[in-house]
């Protein structure tokens, strides 16, 4: 994590995804990202995009 700004890698049994998160001045974390499924990880297959809001309390 570097400031306000931190990359996170993650996966489950089925997709991996990396995001860039940004931690707001109020409770709140913005991620946006790419998702895959693991079985095309490698392959010239185009990720999935998106966004998300995380509330930490």
């Amino acid at each position: 994590m570097k400031g306000n700004l931190s990359l996170n890698i993650g996966a489950s049994q089925r997709i991996g995804v990396l995001t860039l998160a940004y931690k707001t001045k109020i409770p709140v974390v913005i991620h946006s990202g790419l998702s895959k499924k693991r079985e095309t990880l490698f392959k010239k297959e185009l990720p999935g995009i998106f966004f998300g809001i995380e509330v930490r309390f």
